[in-house]
C-alpha cells in the first residue's frame, strides 16, 4: 500500500513567494530523484493565499522515511522554517498520513 502524506502550511504574511519558490523546487526535486516518491503536489489556497497544502505519495513508509532522511530535507526545513507560522509548536498547520486506497481491477469507479 503507499504512504500518503497531506499537509498544510501557514505562511507568514508577504512570505507566500520565497515558500512557494523554496517548496516548489523540494518538490520537483523529490520526484524526479527519489525513486520511491510517486507524488509530490504544491497546492495553494485560492480564498487563504497563505495556506499551501502538500499531497505527497510515496511507495510505502520506508520510502517516505528515505525522503525525510534525505540532507535535502533539512535543507528545506531550516530555509522554510522561519516563513512558517507555527501551529501547537508544530511547523505545519495541520497533517495527516494516509493510506492510498485504489479500486480493485474491474470495478467501477
Amino acid at each position: 500500500m503507499n504512504y500518503v502524506v497531506v499537509a498544510e502550511f501557514r505562511v507568514q504574511p508577504g512570505k507566500e513567494d520565497m515558500f512557494a519558490e523554496l517548496i516548489c523546487r523540494h518538490a520537483r526535486r523529490s520526484r524526479e530523484e527519489e525513486e520511491g516518491c510517486f507524488v509530490f503536489d504544491v497546492g495553494r489556497y485560492e480564498d487563504e493565499p497563505d495556506l499551501f497544502l502538500l499531497y505527497e505519495v510515496y511507495r510505502d513508509e520506508g520510502a517516505y522515511r528515505v525522503h525525510r532522511a534525505d540532507p535535502r530535507h533539512a535543507l528545506l526545513l531550516e530555509a522554510a522554517t522561519p516563513l512558517l507560522v507555527r501551529c501547537d509548536d508544530q511547523i505545519f498547520w495541520s497533517r495527516h498520513v494516509l493510506t492510498r486506497v485504489s479500486a480493485s481491477p474491474g470495478s467501477e469507479a
